[in-house]
């Protein structure tokens, strides 16, 4: 689930994507929201999703990314100014095993500790906003805050966490 919308992911693989849709994160191509859940163009299969404020991404089977919605804040990988309310071309990632995102920034882990991120980064966790997925180190901690949509951050080998609590994280 991201800011105001959510995505389903059904056992066939199939995606299901619901709430506002005004920037085209539902994928449907209508810019509208919706109650009930559509279905993206094209019918994309996924072994994982990750929805942020004003997009969504998806893991394909081969280990492929692709990701639809606004790119406001580069989010889609592709390059300023480049939405999409379709799943675009894939990323150019391969052998992704695992994809994390939140708020306005992803990462997809290749093999054991290779990432790939991009999007903005105000909480300075990807060293700087990143216009098209690219290759960072970063720690579980980091990793935790992305996954946490940028507002949250947490560290020290404690359970600690401090982020913007407008949202009473």
């Amino acid at each position: 689930v991201g800011h105001r919308h959510g995505c389903a992911l059904m056992e066939n693989q199939k995606l299901w994507c619901f709430g506002e849709g005004e920037g085209g994160e539902l994928g449907d191509g209508l810019f509208q929201d919706s109650a009930t859940g559509v279905s993206p163009v094209g019918d994309p299969s996924a072994i994982d999703v990750a929805v942020g404020e004003i997009s969504t991404c998806i893991l394909r089977g081969d280990g492929t990314v692709t990701c639809w919605g606004s790119e406001e804040y580069t989010e889609l990988g592709n390059g300023p100014g480049n939405s999409s309310q379709q799943p675009p071309t894939d990323l150019g990632l391969t052998g992704v095993t695992d994809l994390i995102g939140g708020g306005v920034a992803y990462c997809a882990r290749q093999g054991q500790s290779d990432m790939s991120c991009w999007g903005r980064d105000p909480g300075g966790y990807l060293l700087g906003d990143l216009q098209v997925p690219t290759g960072v180190s970063i720690d579980p901690y980091a990793e935790l805050a992305i996954r946490a949509g940028s507002r949250l951050s947490a560290g020290g080998g404690q359970t600690r966490a401090s982020g913007r609590s407008v949202y009473g994280q």
